[in-house]
């Protein structure tokens, strides 16, 4: 098992510099399919996390996983209702650029 603090803070730093601009416009779910895809391990279905210390990647359990999702969702919503002026911003302007 991981520490849940560093898992925290793999999805803080994935929210907070991996997402970006139009990125917002995605639904919360897709944005998650995305992360998901980041923490996808070598065989189907399985995540893995890399260890920044050791270098090693790290097998995720089920209840892992599972807690990744609740947070990262959370987190998400979150950050969309703190910059909701900013992301309508960038909605008219992809509206208008098309």
């Amino acid at each position: 098992m991981v520490e849940w603090k560093k898992l925290s803070g793999s999805i803080s730093y994935y929210i907070n510099w991996c997402i970006w601009n139009e990125d917002f416009l995605k639904s919360n779910e897709e944005l998650l399919e995305d992360y998901l895809e980041y923490l996808e391990g070598e065989e189907a279905g399985e995540y893995e996390y890399l260890d920044k210390q050791s270098y090693e990647w790290i097998k995720l359990t089920d209840e892992e996983v599972k807690k990744i999702k609740s947070a990262f969702l959370e987190r998400i919503e979150k950050k969309k209702v703190k910059y909701a002026d900013e992301i309508e911003e960038i909605r008219i302007k992809k509206e208008q650029d098309d």
